[in-house]
């Protein structure tokens, strides 16, 4: 008789290993391997009607060899498995996972040497060591690291007799490690720490209140400008993409002109309370449309008192604003003074400190310096940057204006919604430092 079509005795199994392996075997709940291991014992147990090595072979489509090999690990766990069985009887809940988990551990793969490693854990220590220092420190005229270099320096320092610069890859990206990139950063200039920390909780108070209809009669209005808006004509258009091809933009084109943008957004909505396209951005320009955005939002009976959050250039805070609340707030018996010399119109923090008086109908509130991600309008201006700038093709400034009008239109009617803010602003206890460099 051939070989493998000999009979082949049953192999025990209980009545309860036999369910829970024939069901399990039809899940696909399990790598396709342990399924197969689970399948051969089940169609060759005594309860699977001992089928022949030949037929499980036949039947599962693997070779003899792999049905002989999983036949005696299943003869030689046999009593373990028992063991584990009786064990599981006692367990108040998941008998059935108890001692599936076991069969499992038993039907396992065994654990492969492979090659033995010719890097130690500490000759990677000193790898990842290497990476965190600057070229400089060793004698290359060069700022950034490359796999290479680093490769070379491990190898002339004597740190390894030899080493790819894809191994090193490897080392540096299980570290998390990536000394060939850099990003731009910013560290902000804070003289007074505990004064920054209560200016960005007041701002984060303010958003919350506006997004959770806390201050009906109170709307917060986020304030800022977008400058160097270019109208460029692409020559052609953008080529077709395809499946697995990105879509690809034609790199000439002709300046159309360049023009701004200053926009307002009501931060307990979303929308865009207003804008104004133009070139310019002056202190006029500026209070003009601060006129005309507290005119439309006064327009709603219930709005009794308006704050508007910018930052701190130096037209938002100009003698133009802070003549216009003077007039708009009706403020009289106060000392203006000249500017540069006296009162408040003296120097930018005099009117800084005036156009924030809390007793104001129309307040403003100035966000720290190197902080604009504080001002909620920012996150409209990136959405406004890669949903229609980045890829737009505009062969006039006119073009330009009328693509930004039907984009805050469609945004305003479909896109709008208070935003998702979960900041709540910095801790006390912890130094600006620290929380920069652990991740704020």
């Amino acid at each position: 008789m051939a070989r493998g079509l000999q009979p082949a005795p049953g192999l025990p199994i209980s009545e309860w290993q036999y369910r829970i392996m024939e069901k399990t075997s039809r899940q696909r709940t399990l790598p396709q391997h342990y399924l197969i291991r689970l399948r051969i014992i089940v169609l060759s147990s005594i309860l699977g009607g001992s089928h022949s090595i030949h037929e499980t072979s036949r039947l599962l489509g693997v070779s003899l060899k792999t049905v002989q090999h999983w036949r005696k690990v299943w003869q030689a766990c046999y009593e373990t498995i028992c063991d584990l069985e009786a064990q599981s009887l006692l367990k108040k809940n998941q008998k059935d996972h108890h001692l599936l988990s076991g069969i499992l551990i038993v039907l396992c793969d065994a654990p492969r040497h492979g090659r033995p490693a010719y890097i130690t854990d500490a000759q990677k220590e000193q790898i990842v060591a290497l990476a965190t220092t600057k070229p400089e420190e060793h004698g290359l005229p060069l700022t950034t690291w490359t796999y290479q270099h680093l490769a070379d320096v491990a190898i002339a320092k004597g740190i390894v007799a030899s080493i790819s610069r894809r191994h090193v890859a490897n080392i540096l990206k299980k570290k998390k490690l990536q000394p060939h990139r850099c990003d731009y950063w910013l560290f902000p200039k804070i003289e007074d720490w505990e004064e920054f920390r209560e200016r960005v909780k007041l701002i984060c108070d303010l958003i919350e209140k506006s997004t959770n209809g806390e201050e009906t009669s109170l709307k917060l209005l986020s304030v800022d400008e977008k400058t160097g808006i270019q109208a460029l004509s692409r020559h052609q258009d953008h080529a077709p993409d395809g499946q697995g091809r990105t879509l690809r933009q034609e790199s000439e084109y002709i300046r159309g002109g360049t023009t701004g943008f200053i926009g307002a957004t009501d931060v307990s909505i979303g929308e865009i309370t207003n804008y104004v396209i133009s070139p310019t951005r002056t202190e006029n320009d500026y209070c003009q449309f601060i006129t005309q955005t507290t005119n439309m939002v006064f327009a709603d009976e219930k709005t009794e008192k308006i704050v508007i959050l910018a930052d701190q250039l130096n037209t938002h805070m100009s003698e133009s604003l802070v003549r216009w609340v003077v007039a708009y707030c009706s403020i009289i018996g106060i000392e203006l003074g000249k500017k540069g010399k006296d009162g408040i119109l003296k120097n930018k923090q005099s009117r800084k400190q005036f156009l924030e008086d809390p007793s104001h109908k129309v307040r403003f509130i100035f966000t720290p310096k190197h902080c604009s991600w504080l001002n909620p309008i920012e996150n409209w201006f990136a959405k406004l940057q890669t949903q229609l700038l980045n890829k737009g093709n505009f062969q006039s400034i006119e073009i330009l204006k009328q693509k930004i009008q039907r984009y805050i239109e469609y945004y305003n009617k479909y896109v709008a919604k208070p935003i998702n803010w979960h900041f709540e602003g910095f801790d006390k206890n912890k130094q600006l430092h620290n929380l920069i460099i652990n991740g704020i």
